[in-house]
């Protein structure tokens, strides 16, 4: 039978576009059909830009590929049960990719797209434009369309770097107390020095990120321009502005950002632009220094940030650096940010490692009366 490829993400809005690139690609590539459904989930890191589908996508395209049905049968969150096993028995991995681009057929009901990215799988020579053709192939609400022309209008040197500096859920909200995506943030005084050299290099720098006052410290410290100063000539809602930006970042020539945020990685798919993690572009002895330079009291962003920076580093580098300077580190952490009981767990068992037991001992104690 011929391959039906679906998406059923219920997170962001990157998250949901990258399966959905892939699922209208490899449906191109083998004469297949692709799907996807749309849940509500107000809990993302997209926040209010993460719209109904109705409001993104021609009503055309979606009568032709939207359908809900599918959740009724999968479930892509962390946990378990029958949706999620269902799901993980259909979702797609490179190896199955290559077979069914090799026979063009499938022997499944549907196949599940994620996040592999398909210009390693492709074997024809215009593979690296896949991205650009599937992102070109999505019809979009004319709400949408406008935003995109806007960025496809802006005026942008060719040789703009654009720095991606997320944070939200991961340095405020909920993901402050898990530790997950800790590498999808630079830390404030890695970014503003990678901005430095950037600009050193005679590049212009366009800096996209969540936090406004971290990036006008940088934009102040720097010259490096904001993203919002593209848009003031229009009154885009929350998701177009979603749009604007990431059509604007697949523009530039490169990309710096931590970690696989898919915010950054959906512009590097459809612009077909290099995207580099910005924690590899500083050994630990530099990014240690310059955490300790700047995030300091005088540092003019939240105490979440200064926190955020100094588990970053021990979290990052947490290897190369010296037992002290990881307890120092985890001790700052503490101390702008005294709720988070993951840092204080960190700062235990690095105490705990510098055979500081006594010390250790009574943090623990008192994270037990804390958290009870």
């Amino acid at each position: 039978m011929k391959p039906r490829f679906i998406s059923v993400r219920n997170d962001g809005l990157g998250a949901r576009l990258r399966p959905i690139l892939n699922a209208v690609a490899l449906a191109r590539e083998c004469d297949g059909t692709f799907e996807f459904s749309w849940p509500d989930n107000a809990g993302t890191g997209s926040g209010e830009a993460l719209a109904p589908a109705e409001e993104i996508f021609s009503q055309d395209f979606i009568a032709r590929h939207h359908r809900d049905g599918w959740l009724d049968l999968f479930d892509c969150t962390r946990g378990q049960g029958p949706k999620r096993k269902q799901f993980r028995s259909h979702i797609l991995h490179k190896v199955q990719i290559g077979k069914i681009l090799e026979t063009g057929h499938s022997n499944s009901v549907c196949h599940i797209t994620a996040f592999d990215d398909l210009r390693e799988v492709l074997a024809r020579p215009d593979a690296e434009n896949v991205y650009r053709e599937a992102f070109l192939a999505l019809e979009f609400s004319d709400h949408i369309k406008t935003a995109i022309r806007a960025a496809q209008k802006a005026d942008l040197s060719q040789n703009t770097t654009a720095i991606h500096l997320r944070a939200g859920d991961i340095v405020e909200k909920v993901h402050r107390f898990s530790g997950n995506y800790t590498q999808w943030v630079i830390p404030f005084p890695l970014a503003r020095r990678l901005v430095e050299r950037e600009m050193d290099k005679g590049r212009d720098v366009v800096i996209f990120g969540q936090d406004p006052v971290v990036v006008q410290h940088i934009c102040d410290a720097t010259g490096a321009r904001e993203i919002s100063a593209f848009a003031r000539d229009h009154a885009f809602d929350a998701t177009q502005m979603w749009f604007f930006e990431t059509c604007l970042m697949a523009r530039c020539q490169q990309i710096i950002a931590g970690g696989a945020s898919s915010f950054s990685r959906f512009p590097s798919w459809i612009g077909n632009v290099e995207i580099t993690n910005g924690y590899h572009l500083f050994d630990d002895e530099t990014a240690l220094e310059l955490i300790l330079t700047d995030a300091t009291d005088a540092a003019p962003v939240s105490d979440l940030q200064k926190a955020f920076s100094f588990w970053a580093i021990t979290d990052t580098y947490g290897q190369d650096i010296a037992p002290g300077d990881h307890v120092a580190c985890l001790k700052k952490a503490v101390q702008y940010d005294p709720a988070s009981s993951l840092y204080k767990l960190a700062l235990i068992n690095a105490l705990i490692d510098t055979k500081a037991f006594d010390e250790a001992s009574a943090l623990l104690s008192s994270l037990i009366a804390q958290e009870t």
